[in-house]
């Protein structure tokens, strides 16, 4: 073989190695700040804009229809809808979980309590109340509690209502409570952007009493339901024995503002029943006085729809308003509105106690005290008697 042969492929080896070397190098590099992009909140954990939102009302437990994700004394756990089992989230053989008490277990959470914990993609996301510094720490960890990332501390909240993740934005209702004696509570509505970062106070309050709770998004439109005094610091410490003072300042408010601008769109007297604010065609229904109305969002008016203070339901079912009333021989009687004829259409009655109505599972409150689930086609059609107890 001729020196100029060997040396052509020599030349094809080098050039060969040489890209082979720069691939590597790229795909070194990209899983790199990959890496580095999941570690400050980024990365994988961002890829959640698509996905639709997961809301914690009551700022608790988390219900979806693979089962329920939930705090208890100091462990995270998950109820599984299908097998009907209860464990903590780590997974880990060589783990000692609930012995162990510390966080060599991905499922344990040390700290003030643990809030706004949901599933977003393969990643968890939730609060952790910092007792010294009185604020809330966002976090997120992989399925098993491990990988844990510091998102963002956020702002003094030492009481967390409802949350809603939303895209990369995730909103929270909060009071922070008078311990001092001096007559006021603020509460208020923050968001933060885990993506660009930034945090933003939407709505703020103060006053005797006072709470936001029942929170709903609906595009760019976030409703809620306010309830506390009008009455001024002052005022509220003069007359702090006068139960008829309080009653005659008691202000109860169903709010809407739009998220981009700030704007109200809407506030009228009202409230959310069982810290609920169902939504349907356009309508955000709400309480006032024992009697049920909506809100018309295309027609900007209110309108009596039951004098029998329905109670509404928590539903994750898009378009669905779901409602309790009273049945016959003490049973529950489930209603739902019918937006063609603009009424309520009762479905079934039953002894159960919804708790959560989502597309595939409905899960309820047992006579016992404990949780079950069953399939919401089966609860819409008054098929009660195949549950799990969880």
């Amino acid at each position: 073989m001729s020196g100029g042969n060997l040396q052509k492929k020599s030349t094809k080896f080098l050039l060969a190695g040489v890209i082979a070397i720069l691939l590597f190098a790229v795909i070194v590099g990209f899983l790199f700040v990959r890496v580095r992009k999941e570690q400050q909140g980024g990365g994988t954990q961002g890829d959640v804009s698509a996905l639709p939102d997961s809301v914690c009302p009551f700022g608790g437990d988390s219900y979806t229809d693979q089962g329920i994700l939930y705090f208890d004394d100091h462990f995270i756990r998950f109820a599984n809808a299908e097998t009907g089992t209860d464990s903590v989230i780590c997974t880990d053989a060589n783990c000692r979980h609930e012995d162990s008490w510390n966080s060599e277990c991905g499922a344990y959470i040390g700290g003030g309590g643990c809030s706004g914990l949901v599933q977003r993609g393969e990643r968890i996301y939730y609060l952790i109340f910092d007792d010294e510094s009185g604020k809330q720490i966002l976090y997120s960890a992989n399925l098993q509690g491990k990988d844990r990332t510091k998102i963002a501390e956020l702002i003094e909240m030492n009481h967390v209502v409802d949350v809603i993740y939303h895209g990369q934005t995730v909103l929270i209702s909060y009071v922070n409570m008078d311990y001092e004696g001096d007559g006021l509570d603020t509460c208020g509505i923050y968001g933060y952007d885990m993506e660009k970062k930034e945090g933003k106070q939407y709505y703020q309050r103060e006053g005797n009493g006072s709470a936001i709770n029942s929170l709903l998004l609906r595009g760019d439109i976030l409703y809620f339901s306010y309830h506390g005094s009008n009455a001024t610091k002052e005022e509220i410490l003069e007359h702090s024995e006068d139960e008829a003072f309080e009653l005659e300042h008691k202000e109860v408010i169903i709010k809407g503002i739009h998220l981009g601008n700030g704007e109200e769109v809407v506030s009228t007297e009202g409230y959310g029943s069982n810290c609920v604010l169902p939504y349907c065609d356009g309508k955000v229904f709400y309480t006032k006085d024992d009697i049920n109305y909506y809100y018309d969002e295309n027609s900007k008016q209110n309108i009596e729809i039951s004098k029998e203070n329905l109670i509404p339901i928590y539903s994750a079912i898009n378009e669905k308003a779901l409602f309790i009333g009273s049945g016959a021989a003490g049973k529950n009687l489930f209603l739902q509105f019918d937006p063609e004829h603009s009424e309520m259409k009762t479905l079934c009655e039953s002894d159960l106690y919804p708790i959560a109505v989502l597309e595939k599972k409905t899960y309820v409150l047992l006579d016992d005290g404990e949780r079950g689930v069953l399939d919401t086609q089966d609860f819409l059609q008054g098929k009660h008697s195949e549950f799990k107890h969880l």
